[in-house]
Formats: C-alpha cells, structure tokens, sequence
C-alpha cells in the first residue's frame, strides 16, 4: 500500500474501498512468508514481528514499525464504504487483529468449484508431466518446487516438472534430473505450450493465496487438475 498518496485520499474528503488480496496492512512481509519462504504462525505478538522484519526486511513501502503500520490500516478500515478481502484465510486473519473485521462477509469473488486434484500412482510406464507456471521468487514456490521435486524422485514416481516461466536460479533447477526449464512463455501461448509439452496437471506450489488463486484459476482455464503435493496414491 503506497502511503502518501492513500493517506491524503482518505482523509474523509474521498469515499473510498477496500479489497485485501494479501496480509500487507498488518504484516509488512505481505505474505507472512518467514526463512526457507514458509508460513509463519501469524502471532499478535509486535515484538515478534517486529523481530520478523527486522532479520527479514520489510515488503511495503512507507514502514517504520508494526505498531505505527497497524494503526495506520485500522484507520483506513474505520474509514471505508466497504471491506473485502481475496480469499476465506485472509478475512480469519484481518478478523484476529481488527474490529473493523469482525462482522465482515467474504465477498464471493469465484464461486466455481476448484480444479480436481490429481493422483499419482506407482509405478507408471510413462512420466506424468506437470506444468510449472513460475519459480521466479520464493514467493511463487521456489524452494517448494525444489522439495517436490526430490519426492517424487525418493518416492519413485515418474514425474517431470515443466517450467514455463523464469526462475529464481536457473542452475539450482537445472541439477534436478525431473525439472525442465521452458522459459517465460507469452500468457497467449500457455495452452500451447501445456499441449506441447504434454502436461497433464498444474503444480500449484507457492505459499501464498493470492498466487495459489491465480495459480488455481489457470488450471479450470485449461482443464487441468491441480498438484499441491507430490504424493503416491
């Protein structure tokens, strides 16, 4: 959230609403994504992310400290027409820290059903293919990815990872024997690529809700089923 600009907006000249699509207005990391890019346990203690941010560096622009960046967001929430927030655990989480929370109901931004999961069995004659939009941050699910990866290679499953974005280290990837790098492809051409490439399922690896989301909105776009963890079935 850019501060100048909003702050001057909503000085009760402007109405004005607001949609969450991550944990920014109380977590300056924005994704509660902690070391090794997994999910903290979210806790009301300031110190704690005080500590947090302090080894980790801030995500948001205009921070000073989890209690002034706080204060500022139950200003804006006391002050809007409307509150929403992207997904059913990012509403959990604004109810746990703000009144202006308490009360509010989810606005229905999807309300198609989720792609299927898909289910891996063992063994296979020929390698199952899943589709990796990107690995271009630890946020998308870089180090997920990685960890996937070596699973299914212990648990013994033909599968291959298909990346067509960047990543965030070609070389570290390009070690894995069942991870092929595709590059960036054009959101025109992803269907093409998914055929080309025979992918018969979408990964859907990062930590994240937002990414998650979109990740999920994709796979229904192509018909594809999803893969959140590399399991034998």
């Amino acid at each position: 959230m850019a501060c100048d600009i909003i702050d001057q907006l909503c000085d009760g000249f402007i109405p004005y609403q607001l949609n969450f699509e991550d944990y920014s207005g109380y977590c300056p990391r924005k994704y509660r994504l902690i070391t090794n890019a997994v999910l903290c346990n979210d806790p009301l203690d300031s110190p704690a992310c005080n500590s947090c941010v302090a080894e980790l560096g801030p995500l948001v622009y205009g921070y000073s400290d989890i209690t002034s960046w706080q204060e500022r967001t139950r200003y804006l929430l006391a002050n809007a027409s409307k509150i929403s927030a992207l997904t059913p655990e990012i509403t959990q989480a604004y109810r746990r820290r703000f009144a202006a929370f308490k009360a509010l109901k989810l606005t229905n931004h999807s309300a198609k059903k989720s792609p299927p999961l898909l289910k891996l069995s063992i063994p296979s004659k020929t390698p199952v293919r899943i589709a990796v939009l990107s690995a271009g941050s630890l946020a998308e699910g870089f180090l997920q990815l990685i960890e996937q990866a070596r699973k299914v290679a212990q648990q013994g499953l033909l599968v291959e990872f298909i990346v067509l974005g960047r990543t965030l280290n070609n070389n570290q990837l390009g070690q894995l024997t069942n991870v092929f790098l595709i590059g960036p492809v054009k959101e025109t051409d992803i269907e093409q690529a998914l055929k080309l490439h025979n992918c018969k399922a979408m990964a859907n690896f990062s930590p994240c809700a937002p990414i998650r989301r979109e990740v999920t909105q994709t796979a229904r776009q192509f018909n594809l089923p999803l893969v959140f963890d590399c399991k034998a079935a």
